[in-house]
């Protein structure tokens, strides 16, 4: 993408969403047969997670269900470890923690890690880890709203039924200061108008152009941008037919 806001805004502004609630059977059931992909968006303004499914580019997907939460100690994005504040970014689930090996007083029933530092973060030489969803202990700990280290924490009730939605490696966790910031129509536009000067580029073999979709910073098999340019150009030229198409983009 081109220049670090854009980029950002392709990876900590994707796209997300919802509309239908389920009963707490239905929803445990509703799990195990649903075949959409789906991501759950925390709204650190509004103290809400939302659990939505992710559509392709301009659409908007449907709500499945909300769940109270509270977050960190201290306000704004994550910077440093120690500061007690919840990171800000997109995210992927780890493999979850079972009350057995947890304080449940702290963390409830159920713990789901989150790749922090994600290679965003780490770019933009935030440190700190440890960041999970998990059960609050003592329900009354939700009073207080700011009351984690950075984490996000869940009634433990709600914390198990997510863990029958987040499945490790494949779970999308965006969050975000406001939740309104998340995919909003003027950020899918611009986006999908970048991804398809991208294509484009790649289709014609423009390679000027396609890499100037890239990041001065970019890396990629040890190859700087130049050394990719380069590379890319060879690819390119090496393929007397060469056909580049989209389906279900997210």
């Amino acid at each position: 993408m081109k220049g670090k806001h854009l980029a950002y805004s392709f990876l900590s502004r994707l796209s997300i969403f919802f509309v239908l609630f389920f009963c707490n059977l239905g929803m445990d059931l509703y799990a195990d047969e649903f075949k959409e992909s789906i991501m759950l968006k925390i709204d650190k303004k509004a103290l809400r997670a939302s659990l939505e499914t992710l559509p392709s580019f301009l659409e908007k997907g449907t709500v499945l269900a909300e769940f109270p939460i509270a977050i960190g100690k201290n306000e704004g994005d994550k910077v440093q470890r120690g500061d007690n504040k919840t990171p800000e970014g997109i995210y992927f689930t780890r493999p979850h923690i079972a009350k057995e090996s947890l304080l449940f007083s702290k963390y409830g029933e159920l713990a789901i890690p989150l790749d922090f530092p994600n290679p965003i973060d780490r770019y933009e030489k935030k440190t700190g880890h440890g960041i999970w969803l998990h059960g609050a202990g003592d329900d009354k700990r939700m009073e207080e709203k700011t009351v984690t280290e950075g984490c996000v924490a869940f009634f433990n009730a709600d914390i198990l039924k997510l863990s029958k939605w987040l499945k490790p490696a494949h779970s999308l966790i965006v969050t975000a200061r406001d939740g309104e910031e998340i995919n909003n129509a003027q950020d899918r536009a611009s986006v999908y108008e970048a991804f398809k000067g991208w294509l484009s580029s790649w289709q014609k073999r423009s390679v000027d152009d396609y890499i100037s979709f890239y990041h001065s910073d970019f890396i990629a098999a040890l190859r700087d941008k130049k050394a990719y340019k380069h590379y890319k150009r060879r690819v390119f030229a090496s393929y007397k037919k060469m056909l580049v198409d989209m389906k279900d983009t997210k």
